[in-house]
């Protein structure tokens, strides 16, 4: 754990198919290689790929089934402690969030770079850009003010 966020890598091999589950944390997950179909509810499906970054709240329950190449994820799991500040400044975290901006995207995979690099200070790039992530809960002027005391 840095900085009250979780990092980890997963690797699914080709098929792999996961039962509906939840998991206990909030958390930020960017495919690296391959994709995936998520179902988080009965009629909802997403199609899961390195374009885009999901938010997952805390307990939400999904079904995952991955492709012909299996896949490689990259998630960022949140402290209760994060998303309760987030809350308290009222940005939406209890809901599923899907970030098709580019910029989001990169991000992302500056923190798996941070993530896989071997330099003891790439952990002060890991912790910026995972809070960097928090940033785009902004919804309104009124979450970016917010954020300048969140981070303040």
């Amino acid at each position: 754990m840095l900085g009250g966020f979780v990092f980890t890598e997963y690797l699914y091999s080709e098929r792999a198919v996961f039962a509906r589950h939840c998991h206990e944390m909030a958390y930020f997950s960017l495919v690296l290689s391959g994709s995936y179909e998520e179902h988080y509810s009965k009629t909802q499906v997403r199609q899961c790929d390195s374009q885009r970054v999901l938010y997952h709240p805390a307990g939400e329950a999904h079904s995952d089934a991955f492709g012909n190449q299996g896949g490689k994820i990259f998630s960022i799991e949140l402290e209760s402690g994060w998303t309760a500040k987030l809350r308290d400044y009222e940005l939406q975290t209890a809901e599923s969030l899907v970030f098709p901006d580019r910029q989001v995207a990169w991000l992302a995979r500056q923190a798996y770079q941070a993530f896989a690099c071997t330099d003891p200070r790439s952990a002060l790039l890991l912790e910026a850009t995972a809070m960097e992530l928090l940033y785009h809960f902004r919804g309104s002027m009124r979450n970016c003010l917010s954020l300048i005391h969140l981070f303040g």
